[in-house]
């Protein structure tokens, strides 16, 4: 069985890959839904032929019903753990638009691996979680499988 540490492990190996919209090429090109995806297909979660439907870049709530659908059970923002999903949002918009890989930050507590589209960092990154006004919880999943 899958463990919370191989996801996470697999997602830090991704650090440094360019953003690029819909991109599903660790090393090459990833956007932070496929962050999620290729970390689960390399670990066995997910076949190598899983993706998800085509979505756009601005959030309408296809986010949440694709974790939903296709993610392990949802958890809360306090149950939460190594190895989760994580959906955010920020406070001027209803749904949410980024997802990443909670992981352990050096110093204690959780970190984010996700990659990242804004103009200072386009490219999978991992920093420490501190919600904001622009980084809000939106939602959590723990991976199918995963112990």
């Amino acid at each position: 069985m899958t463990q919370r540490a191989d996801i996470v492990s697999v997602a830090r190996g991704y650090k440094g890959t360019p953003f690029h919209h819909r991109g599903r090429l660790p090393g090459g090109a990833l956007d932070c839904v496929g962050v999620l995806i290729c970390a689960a297909r390399e670990v066995g979660i997910f076949s190598t032929g899983f993706d998800v439907p085509a979505y756009g870049p601005n959030p309408d709530g296809t986010m949440i019903t694709l974790c939903d659908r296709y993610m392990g059970r949802r958890v809360t923002q306090s149950t939460m753990q190594i190895g989760d999903a994580i959906a955010l949002k920020s406070d001027l918009e209803k749904y949410a638009r980024h997802l990443g890989i909670i992981a352990d930050y050096t110093y204690g507590g959780f970190s984010i691996i996700h990659a990242s589209n804004d103009r200072l960092h386009m490219r999978v990154i991992e920093h420490r979680i501190l919600f904001s006004r622009h980084f809000r919880f939106a939602g959590a999943w723990s991976f199918p499988g995963i112990a």
